[in-house]
Parts: structure tokens; sequence; C-alpha cells
């Protein structure tokens, strides 16, 4: 993780806003656009063609693709760069910090506001859960910067929705945690986890809700980082398997 490259991405990505737009929206969502320069430092290294596929990022053997939904779409563009020997990392970013503030009619902003909601590592998990089996035989790894974000919001008058999402717009990159390997997947084992643990053990401790802790306890049952050892009230109980 490197803040002072991310702030200068964000500052390459803006000085082409506004040469480009005077309204300061990209056709791309902002987030992409300074990731694209976050991974790749340069514009010349975004949108490589490489045999029938695009890549977001290519910098020398490395491919960088930024996806926030729907990972199964990229299994054969994967397969396809594995297959030319490129090591690629799926860039699935987070927001972990948001900030929210409203466009008004007259083009001033109200006083912005810091969302209740906090994103988490564990957002990725239903997207990791379809590419699972690349972690175990592609040269293919994940990488979750976890962000913080100003989502602008123009308001609405009419029908039930008062408002619309314009974009969001990062501030800074807090953490970043990368995947590599089937021991990565520890980090979605809190230290705070009981040494026997329940799905409902974690969703207290990784404050997440019931089914996204269910299918993290499959995903690492899966890998043989976490095995069943009984049953209490009805619920499995598992063990980190060391």
């Amino acid at each position: 993780m490197d803040k002072v490259k991310f702030k200068e991405s964000i500052d390459k990505v803006y000085e082409i806003d506004q040469k480009e737009t005077s309204i300061g929206i990209l056709e791309e969502k902002t987030v992409h656009s300074v990731l694209k320069f976050y991974y790749g430092n340069t514009i010349e290294n975004q949108e490589i063609k490489i045999d029938r596929f695009h890549a977001d990022v290519k910098v020398d053997n490395t491919i960088y693709e930024i996806q926030t939904r729907q990972f199964y779409k990229l299994e054969k563009k994967l397969i396809q760069f594995d297959r030319l020997h490129y090591k690629t990392y799926v860039v699935y970013p987070v927001n972990y910090i948001k900030w929210i503030k409203y466009l008004n009619d007259d083009f001033s902003y109200s006083p912005r506001k810091k969302s209740p909601k906090k994103g988490s590592i564990y957002n990725i998990m239903p997207e990791l859960y379809s590419l699972r089996s690349f972690l175990k035989i592609y040269w293919v790894s994940f990488i979750i910067p976890l962000l913080e974000v100003e989502e602008i919001k123009l308001r609405n008058t009419k029908g039930k929705n008062n408002t619309n999402k314009v974009d969001r717009f990062p501030i800074n990159i807090i953490d970043e945690v990368i995947i590599e390997t089937k021991d990565d997947l520890k980090v979605f084992l809190p230290d705070s986890l009981p040494d026997e643990f329940t799905s409902k053990d974690l969703v207290k401790c990784a404050k997440i809700n019931i089914k996204l802790a269910q299918l993290t306890l499959l995903m690492l049952s899966e890998f043989k980082l976490i095995e069943k050892v009984g049953c209490l009230n009805r619920c499995y109980l598992y063990k980190k398997i060391i």
C-alpha cells in the first residue's frame, strides 16, 4: 500500500477530468479510474488488448482487473491470461469509510456527513467464492483495497427515491489486503474468535450478517483452514486447522 501514490493517482484523474468535461464526471466511475492509475502508473498501461480480451491494466507481465461484481464473467479472460503466462490480480475495491454530500439545484454542496455503514473485507466473499477454483489452479490472486470515499448524491424531488447517486470519489486508501494463497484466507478468521466457534460467533466478531458468515465458513472449510468438530445449539461448531 502506498498512500502517496494513491493521492498522486487521484490528482492524475482529476487533471484528465478537467480537460475532458466541465461537470466533473468521467465516462468511467472515478474509483475505477483512480485504481487504474494506482496499479498502472501511466495511461499507456491501461486498456491493453491481449489476444481477444482487454486488460484494465498491464504492467510488464502483470495484469490488474478491477471488478466490483459478477466475478464469474471474468472466467474466460482469466483462463486466457493464465495460458499466456500473465500473473493476474482481480482488484475488488471496498468503500471502507464513506462520506455523503448532496449536490443542490444551484450546484452548491451540502455539508458532508459520515455514513454509519462501514465496508468490510467480507464484502468480497460472494464474488470470491464464485472464483475459488482460481486460487487452486490458476495464476490468479485478489486485492482488496479499503478506501475512504466521498459519495455525491443528486437531490430528486420526483418519485419515491429522493436522491440519485452521481459518483463516488476516492479520498484515501486505508489498507490493502492481498490474497494469493489459501493461507491468506486466514484474514477472514478474526483473532477474537474463540478456539471453537459457530457462524454466530463469526457474525459477532466480524460484524457481518449470518448469510455472509455461513458462506465464509463454507469457503474456509473447502480450503481446509477450519474443520467441523461438532454442534452447539443447532449450529455447526468449528475450529481452526493449524
